[in-house]
Formats: structure tokens, C-alpha cells, sequence
């Protein structure tokens, strides 16, 4: 049997997309085209604590985002006025920016190494779907 590693099971691999501290996989026997999906939590690499100058840019990113979703709310708000025509359409305005700024700063980088130890740890979560072909020298569906 192949080493399980990213690149032995490379060839499998249809989609790999990470979502916040997930990856999520579609994997394919290239003989069959049986697809099966999977998802892995992406762990940190040992050491590879976010260093200070990732956290301050994460955090001022936030932090100018932010500022524009306020000030396109309280912009709304000055422009329709403080009745109930400002509460609403600033109400609006805030749930239209809501995207702005939010998760800015929980949002978290990976390196390459962490999310394809992450498609690994998925394609073991459905391995048993499928078999290593000694002959052929390549994964197929069990």
C-alpha cells in the first residue's frame, strides 16, 4: 500500500476548498468515478503560532473594515434622519454591509503544508472507500 500522503492521494483530489478552520474535499477514483465528499478540521502546524506582525494586520484590517460599515450606517442614518425612516433604512444598511468586517479578524491563514495535511486527514475519513492498486500504482474505488 501507498504511504498516505498529499501526494500519493494527489490524483483523487477534484476539489479541496477551505472554509474557515475546515477543508472540504471531493474525492474520485479515476477509474470508476465514484465521488465521495469529506471534511477535516485544519490544525496548526507545531510552532506555527500566528506571529505578532500577522496578528496586527489581521487586526487592523478588522478594524478599517469595521470603520467603513459604520460609516456607511451612520451615513444612512444622517441622510434619512432619526424617525423611523432612519431606523430603518440604517437597520438595512447595516444588515447589507453585514459582510464587511465580519470575521476579518477571525479569519486565519494556512500554509500549504497545514491544508494538505488537512485534505490527508479527510481522504482518511473516507479511505475505506477506496483500495491502493499495486499493479496500477494508483488508488481506485474498493
Amino acid at each position: 500500500m501507498a504511504e498516505l500522503t498529499y501526494e500519493s492521494i494527489k490524483p483523487l483530489i477534484v476539489k479541496e476548498e477551505v472554509q474557515g478552520s475546515s477543508m472540504y474535499c471531493t474525492f474520485k477514483c479515476p477509474v470508476s468515478g465514484y465521488r465521495v465528499d469529506a471534511t477535516a478540521s485544519i490544525q496548526r502546524a507545531a510552532g506555527a503560532a500566528r506571529n505578532v506582525a500577522d496578528s496586527v494586520k489581521q487586526s487592523v484590517k478588522y478594524s478599517v473594515m469595521w470603520q467603513i460599515r459604520m460609516a456607511i450606517y451612520n451615513f444612512v442614518r444622517s441622510l434619512l434622519g432619526g424617525g423611523v425612516a432612519g431606523q430603518v433604512g440604517s437597520q438595512a444598511a447595516y444588515a447589507a454591509t453585514s459582510s464587511i468586517g465580519s470575521g476579518s479578524y477571525q479569519s486565519t491563514s494556512y500554509n500549504a503544508a497545514e491544508k494538505q495535511a488537512a485534505v490527508v486527514a479527510a481522504f482518511q475519513s473516507v479511505a475505506s472507500n477506496f483500495k491502493w492498486d499495486e499493479a496500477g500504482r494508483r488508488w481506485t474505488h474498493a
